[in-house]
């Protein structure tokens, strides 16, 4: 786990937009859609996590069919280089999808440490899951405000929604976060939940909200999963606010 600290400075509100899914090399990918996320980025104060199967590396013994492929691997990475390279100092992590790692077993060539390195940003870089610590703008008491974000790629195979929104709430287990961000399943969703934590110090009880976001994906619907009878899943993926005035996080569907 890599722990990434970054201060977006002193603005009201941030955006964080967590890319996954893309599948750069399948004949489905959604670029409109992916160009229409980037170009908001753009003109947003909006930073990036690219967490996890960005290049969709079908090989052989993959699921995948590797005569699909509109672009072998080695294209894939000059394709996603091509794409993210405008956007390096807006991202905050990157982590390995089990596409990617697809190539890493076989081959023993980590691609994604390859494109961080192209790019730059080989410490934002971690093969399986980072906490973000995002400091930004000031509250009443003149204080930075702080968020956690911890993401992973994801591992969950429900078919229903709520198996796949389960498996987020899983990682609070591992970790305490304000946000954890999951990816895989090409399914957009969100949970928001709150726990309370004793204020001893005040003699008070704080009410703390945690946020689970299931990260979409930029494939549009057919092949494995119209074979699989899977649900229809809209191309996209949610938008994280952070509130730079006081301490909220609000997800955009």
């Amino acid at each position: 786990m890599r722990y990434l600290s970054t201060d977006l400075g002193d603005i009201e509100v941030a955006y964080i937009i967590p890319i996954s899914d893309i599948h750069i090399g399948d004949p489905l990918v959604d670029y409109e859609k992916l160009y229409g996320y980037l170009n908001w980025v753009k003109e947003n104060p909006a930073w990036l996590i690219l967490n996890g199967d960005l290049m969709t590396c079908d090989i052989k013994q993959s699921v995948g069919d590797i005569y699909r492929q509109e672009l072998n691997p080695q294209e894939q990475l000059d394709e996603l280089v091509k794409i993210f390279t405008p956007f390096k100092d807006r991202i905050l992590a990157i982590i390995q999808g089990n596409h990617e790692q697809r190539i890493a077993r076989e081959a023993g060539v980590d691609v994604l440490r390859v494109f961080t390195q192209i790019l730059g940003v080989e410490d934002k870089y971690d093969p399986d899951s980072a906490l973000v610590h995002i400091r930004l703008g000031k509250d009443r008491s003149s204080k930075r405000v702080g968020y956690t974000i911890f993401a992973t790629h994801g591992w969950s195979n429900g078919r229903k929604a709520g198996g796949k929104l389960n498996a987020i709430q899983e990682l609070r287990n591992v970790i305490l976060a304000d946000c954890y961000i999951a990816s895989h399943t090409h399914t957009q969703g969100a949970i928001v939940e709150k726990y309370l934590v004793p204020d001893y110090r005040n003699k008070k009880i704080l009410e703390i909200k945690q946020v689970f976001v299931s990260a979409g994906s930029f494939l549009k619907y057919g092949s494995y999963a119209e074979r699989r009878g899977m649900p229809i899943a809209k191309t996209g993926t949610p938008r994280i606010r952070l509130d730079g005035t006081k301490k909220d996080i609000h997800v955009s569907l």
